[in-house]
This record gives C-alpha cells, sequence and structure tokens, in this order.
C-alpha cells in the first residue's frame, strides 16, 4: 500500500509530468482528499484564471481539499496559492498544446489524454468546463451567485536583482524601454472561436528594427513560444526563460509592454506595467476582456487599445506591416513620455475586492480606441 505522496510521485513520474512546486507538510492521508485542475488555456485566459477565478475556487470552493494544478511551463508564480504545480518538459508537446489553444479550452489530443489518465490515478480530476461554469466569455451567473464580488489576485514581483546583475545593469543603463514579446502564435478570432494563428519571424524582425531606428531600447524577451533574434539584434538586451517570474520582472523593469495579438499585454497587468495593446475589436468584444481589464487595470496608467485586424500579421506583406510598425513606434514615445512611474500600482502581492461597478461604469463612459486597418488588394 503507498502513501498520498508516494503515489502523487508514481503518478506524475508515470503520466510524464514534473512535479515543480509541492509542500510535503500539506499533503494528506487520503488521495480522495486530492482535486486536480488541467489547464492548458492561452495567455489571456491564464491570466483571468490566475487573478480572478482560481484562487476563489481553490479557497471557497476546494478548501479542504489538497489542489494540484497542471499547466503550462513556469506559470507556478502565477498561482502561488495552490499546493502543487506540475508541468510538462517535451517541447515538442508544448508547441502541438499551444497551436490548440481557445480560450480557457485547449483541443489537442495529448490534453484528451492526460485527462484520461489522470483519472486513473485521482478521485477528482477538473477540467476547463469547471472554469466555465463561473467564467465562460465574461462572468456568469454562477460566479455572482456563489462569489458575489470579484476579488483580484496578483502575485508579488521580484526587483530587477532577480534578473541577474549583468541584466540589471544593462536595463538600468537603457532609457526608453519597450518590452517584446516575439511571439510565434496569435489568438484571434475565427468562425465564433478564439484560434490561434503563426506569426513570421520577418514581422518581428521588422518591428524590432523598427524601434531600434526611432532610438527606443527594445527588451526581447525569448521562451519556447517566441522566435528567438539573439542573433539578429546582439545590440538589443535578451532575457531567455520559459519562467514567467522573470517575464514579469523584465516588464516592470522596462515599464512598457508591447503586444501584437499574443495577449501578453495580460502579463503586463499582472506585472502593474503601461502597455499598448494591438488587438481585433471583434475579439476584444466577443469574450468580454473589458471585465478583466477594467477590474485589473483600473488604476494602471499609461495603457492603450489600438484595434487592428489581425490578417495583417498573418496574411499581411511588408507593407501592411509598416503601418502597424510605425503606430507602434509612435504611440510608445507618446506613452513613455507621460509616464510617471513613482505613480504605478506596487509590485507587493495583492487580494482584494474590486466591485463590478467598475466595469458598467467604464462601459458607459465608452473610452475612446484607435483603430487601424490593412490595404485591402
Amino acid at each position: 500500500m503507498f502513501s498520498v505522496e508516494e503515489n502523487l510521485k508514481r503518478s506524475s513520474e508515470k503520466i510524464g509530468l514534473r512535479r515543480v512546486v509541492f509542500d510535503r507538510n500539506n499533503i494528506p492521508s487520503s488521495m480522495e482528499n486530492v482535486t486536480v485542475l488541467v489547464f492548458f488555456g492561452d495567455m489571456e485566459s491564464s491570466f483571468t484564471l490566475s487573478s480572478l477565478i482560481l484562487k476563489r475556487i481553490k479557497e471557497e470552493i476546494n478548501s479542504s481539499k489538497y489542489f494540484i494544478l497542471i499547466s503550462w511551463p513556469g506559470h507556478e508564480c502565477l498561482y502561488p496559492y495552490v499546493d502543487e504545480f506540475w508541468t510538462i518538459e517535451k517541447e515538442n508537446v508544448l508547441h502541438k498544446m499551444r497551436s490548440k489553444t481557445s480560450g480557457f479550452e485547449n483541443h489537442s489530443d495529448y490534453k484528451t489524454l492526460l485527462v484520461r489518465e489522470l483519472n486513473e490515478w485521482f478521485y477528482d480530476v477538473l477540467t476547463e468546463d469547471e472554469i466555465k461554469y463561473y467564467y465562460d466569455k465574461g462572468f456568469t451567473k454562477n460566479f455572482f451567485n456563489t462569489f458575489k464580488q470579484p476579488r483580484v489576485f496578483f502575485p508579488a514581483i521580484n526587483s530587477i536583482a532577480y534578473l541577474g546583475a549583468d541584466v540589471a545593469r544593462e536595463l538600468n543603463e537603457r532609457q526608453s524601454k519597450v518590452f517584446i514579446y516575439p511571439s510565434r502564435k496569435i489568438n484571434v478570432l475565427r468562425q465564433g472561436k478564439v484560434q490561434s494563428a503563426d506569426v513570421e519571424k520577418d514581422f518581428w524582425n521588422n518591428m524590432i528594427d523598427e524601434f531600434q531606428k526611432s532610438e527606443l531600447s527594445p527588451v526581447i524577451y525569448n521562451d519556447i513560444f517566441t522566435h528567438d533574434f539573439s542573433q539578429e539584434f546582439q545590440d538589443c538586451i535578451h532575457i531567455a526563460s520559459n519562467n514567467m517570474s522573470y517575464a514579469l520582472t523584465a516588464m516592470r523593469s522596462c515599464g512598457l509592454v508591447l503586444d501584437c495579438f499574443s495577449g501578453i499585454y495580460k502579463m503586463a497587468m499582472c506585472a502593474r506595467t503601461p502597455f499598448l495593446c494591438f488587438g481585433e475589436r471583434s475579439k476584444f468584444n466577443f469574450t468580454k476582456e473589458y471585465e478583466v481589464d477594467d477590474l485589473c487595470a483600473y488604476n494602471l496608467m499609461p495603457k492603450e487599445y489600438i484595434f487592428a485586424f489581425s490578417t495583417i500579421l498573418t496574411k499581411g506583406d511588408q507593407e501592411d506591416w509598416s503601418a502597424l510598425h510605425k503606430s507602434a513606434v509612435n504611440r510608445a514615445k507618446k506613452m513613455i513620455a507621460v509616464m510617471d512611474r513613482d505613480r504605478l500600482p506596487p509590485t507587493v502581492e495583492q487580494d482584494k475586492v474590486v466591485p463590478y461597478s467598475i466595469v458598467r461604469e467604464n462601459k458607459i463612459k465608452k473610452l475612446g480606441i484607435k483603430f487601424i486597418k490593412v490595404r485591402e488588394d
């Protein structure tokens, strides 16, 4: 007869998962007291789960359970309140799963197989279906009936020293820094569903080049889901890590995050850092992203959205890209010019009620948002 701790170790090894975070002191005496959640949604949904949903489920619905989250590598910093964090290490599997994200859902064969194998080991295995009971393209009635008001959680952000002495020195020496996440994939709305689409490396190459020519300082982040520009732009600052805690620290140290349809601006909110976000108006409204943004970034300034067609990235050419690149540079310069870093929200851990009335008030105000479009052939 194996103990619960031994079963957790055996199950993770047998299934091919790595136990990243665990606390032996909290492990229960029965497997019936263990709950496992499998989550491999997109970037925006990862933020929503971390900041608004999972902590409530764990502490108010499953408070008596030992809670294990299985999710993307490096995302353990987003969920410090879970008892264990497991992840997948095989990069080829992770790339296939990233291409099958759709909001909170993941339609990869591996995810289906993973849930099936977990059900052979555990009594209580949750998927995105349980999450969508409370949040499905916006807060559901079940959320308000259960929790009444939203609570916003942010993890603590490390100081710049966390990035290492050399990187910290370089960041302190550069002016007008912009955090750039050259994602291989973007999230787009197609036929009523959020889907993943490819982005050419040349799009980002031209973007970074445009920023350099305009005397801005690109800080290029590299993880398993980005293009690598360490050879092409050797005079830029490069930060390479699959750990989201490094990304959050780098964002805050830069002071401005650029997002082009990837959803990384949500992580800028987590880092409490100003952002410039290019995205689809249709997707923004369809998924009610304004709810999350108003609740989580109501006190974050400056921030700006520019709505555009995602086909600029997926089907456009260099002429189409140029308009977006120039717009990004111009807006970034203006945002940096008015930024007051002393007035940014603090980087300590946050867990507080934010009334939903903020969302309704902001919807009534209808704050102006810029719009650009691609030329038509």
